[in-house]
């Protein structure tokens, strides 16, 4: 099996329980996920709404507040979306693994039989593409994305529970973080939501496609790219690693502070007060780290794509370097192999 040769033997996942992502790779494939989570997040709160309103002109009460069994079931939702959340990442980069996998033999075959040949007769050419892919290993484009910023609070279960580390916040407030999040991933400032696509792209490509001169040291470092598929791999994985443990964080100051928040809720003074003021601190929290995640799936969609494309730009620079040479029609002996790009969704 492929995974038990190239996937870590330290991930706990059992990755061939893992869908593939049914979308394509890129920034598009990631942003899907992102309305996928979209839906699943605001499916949960219409339903706490419907039946908090419910209860409300039943009662007069807080049905989060006094019904530890309703408060208990929000949070299992919230735990339930964020797992799913990590599922969809690890989507991503099963597909990934796949796709790349699905080049390594003819990728192997081409290196092994036209490496040599191509410096032969080396003639310098121009291509148009991304000259940074070209100059970007898989580690320097992973590296681009600052994932350690997906921390969970490290405060207390009980702290969290009681509000201090998860205060109510406005809607402007929990745009502010997302903004803040999405710059610093990318290693800047504040990021609006409406430039992040637009930064991910520069980040990862450099700007727009433009035609660059490729010298002989140029196309060997596109053989070395597709050579080394292992470095494509572990660069995507180790992403992959660390944004399912930040968000698996939060989910366990989650699981940790269910049971206090629980703890004393009334309808009655104070206690209710404090419940309410619980209950509306981790919706908050929640809402924030929706926003981490999305941020995140976007962010390793952009990436996924990048490597991709890294890949097969190397793969084309090697062949019009061969064709470039002293064989002429050597894309007719590829065959279907220069397609090796194209993907059918």
């Amino acid at each position: 099996m492929i995974f038990d040769t190239n996937m870590s033997a330290a991930s706990a996942t059992n990755w061939d329980a893992v869908q593939e992502s049914p979308y394509a790779l890129g920034l598009e494939g990631g942003l899907m996920h992102v309305y996928e989570n979209e839906c699943n997040y605001n499916a949960i709160m219409k339903a706490a709404g419907i039946s908090e309103l419910k209860y409300y002109k039943e009662t007069g009460g807080d049905l989060f507040v006094q019904e530890a069994g309703a408060a208990g079931g929000l949070i299992d939702r919230f735990i339930g979306f964020f797992k799913k959340v990590i599922e969809k990442i690890k989507q991503i980069f099963k597909k990934f693994f796949m796709v790349i996998s699905s080049y390594i033999s003819k990728d192997k075959d081409f290196v092994k039989k036209y490496h040599k040949e191509v410096f032969k007769n080396f003639k310098p050419f121009d291509f148009n593409g991304y000259q940074s892919l070209v100059y970007s290993s898989s580690t320097d484009l992973s590296s681009k994305l600052h994932t350690d910023v997906l921390k969970a609070p490290t405060s207390s279960a009980e702290s969290q529970a009681n509000g201090v580390a998860y205060p109510k916040k406005t809607d402007e407030e929990i745009e502010d973080d997302a903004n803040k999040i999405r710059g610093e991933i990318l290693g800047k400032g504040s990021i609006d939501s409406s430039d992040f696509q637009e930064e991910l792209h520069n980040a990862f490509y450099g700007g727009d496609k433009d035609e660059f001169k490729v010298s002989a040291s140029m196309c060997e470092t596109c053989f070395s790219i597709i050579s080394d598929t292992k470095k494509n791999i572990k660069g995507a994985q180790d992403t992959q690693k660390e944004i399912v443990n930040g968000i698996d964080g939060f989910i366990k100051n989650l699981e940790k502070a269910k049971n206090i928040v629980l703890k004393g809720n009334s309808d009655t003074g104070d206690d209710m007060e404090k419940g309410t003021t619980k209950i509306a601190g981790l919706n908050s929290r929640v809402a924030v780290w929706k926003e981490r995640s999305n941020i995140a799936t976007t962010a390793y969609g952009a990436l996924i794509g990048a490597l991709k494309d890294a890949n097969r730009q190397a793969k084309a620079i090697c062949i019009k370097a061969l064709n470039s040479g002293s064989r002429k029609d050597e894309s007719a002996m590829l065959g279907g192999d220069i397609f090796a790009g194209v993907e059918i969704i």
